[in-house]
């Protein structure tokens, strides 16, 4: 599968980009595996063979730096190279004395590949891995975009699917590429070149791995899209190993988001500014009030406080009552968002 962080970064290093290291700020298995390749590929243009070092940063008593420092000062006899990856490097904030010495003095027959959180591609790390070699931080996938990153990928392995199969997939797997990539290789083998694929294929070939995300119920909540909330609840319930705990969690991120947008009602009918808004509500970029303005126009503020006055109620229900917690939070959702769509700004 084609992933465009990938393809990026092979153009630039054919063009003669730097290459030392490369710090990838987050991402999945797919994204750090193309750029691994990508690095070692781009590294036999000068040294041979070319050798491939995994190390786990992870810890306080890691040995990760360590090993990076002793590889930096061995220089091979032969022309050889190496590519070390080091996961689990964190926020970037603190960069390690071997780590240190490497970036400001790197060696000609090592390659670096670190894998970091998301919010180390605007670190200190950030800065002095630019300086000689690249930062790459994946755009976070929405599900629209892994539709075409399905559809492209059941052409590329000569299979056909239908648009059930292809949302199936994509409850399965969510924005995980790597859990995609496999998944197409399974269903390939399955049905064979030109094969038709359905959604009752999917089960028994391709293991749920999709990751819920915290603004999951959040943004189905704000799109009034009911069916994306149950999905998302009953994934969750599914998951859970305490199911009354994880109703009454659900239940608390519903009575929030609501809360959320009756406020954001309120401040767009007294004409508070933008900021004003994003400040009373600790949101931190203007997009984030963009959706939370757009889902509040959704609603009648009568159907939200509606909700809110019924709300200590229903979390009794959910806490003490007999029935399963399930039915409990669909009904929730339901008196939520079963009612006439309004029209999206």
């Amino acid at each position: 599968m084609t992933i465009p962080e990938v393809e990026d970064l092979r153009r630039a290093l054919a063009q003669g980009g730097k290459s030392a290291a490369v710090l990838l700020a987050g991402g999945d298995d797919a994204v750090r595996e193309g750029v691994l390749e990508v690095v070692a590929e781009d590294m036999k243009r000068t040294a041979s063979p070319v050798a491939v070092v995994r190390l786990d940063a992870e810890g306080p008593k890691t040995d990760a730096w360590a090993r990076l420092g002793a590889m930096a000062s061995d220089s091979p006899l032969f022309g050889e190279g190496t590519v070390v990856l080091i996961t689990s490097v964190g926020s970037g904030a603190k960069i390690p004395p071997d780590l240190t010495a490497f970036l400001e003095s790197p060696a000609p027959y090592l390659r670096l590949l670190l894998c970091a959180e998301g919010k180390a591609g605007k670190s200190p790390l950030a800065t002095k891995v630019a300086a000689i070699g690249s930062v790459i931080a994946p755009a976070m996938l929405k599900d629209r975009q892994i539709q075409a990153l399905i559809s492209q990928g059941a052409r590329e392995a000569g299979i056909s699917m239908d648009a059930r199969a292809q949302d199936a997939l994509l409850d399965l797997v969510g924005t995980d590429r790597a859990a995609l990539d496999q998944a197409m290789v399974l269903l390939a083998e399955f049905a064979g070149r030109g094969g038709r694929v359905t959604e009752a294929d999917l089960f028994g070939l391709v293991q749920r791995s999709r990751r819920p995300t915290p603004w999951d119920l959040q943004d189905a909540i704000s799109e009034r899209d009911l069916a994306r909330a149950v999905k998302v609840a009953v994934r969750e319930l599914e998951d859970a190993r305490d199911t009354r705990g994880e109703a009454i969690s659900l239940f608390h991120k519903v009575v929030r988001q609501v809360r959320t947008l009756r406020t954001a009602q309120a401040m767009v009918a007294r004409g508070a500014s933008t900021d004003d808004c994003m400040e009373r509500l600790g949101l931190k970029h203007e997009f984030k009030w963009d959706m939370t303005k757009r889902g509040a126009a959704r609603f009648q503020a009568t159907e939200l406080d509606a909700f809110l006055k019924e709300a200590p109620a229903a979390e009794i229900r959910i806490k003490r009552g007999s029935a399963g917690p399930e039915p409990l939070i669909l009904d929730l959702l339901a008196r939520l968002l079963g009612g006439a769509k309004k029209a999206r700004a």
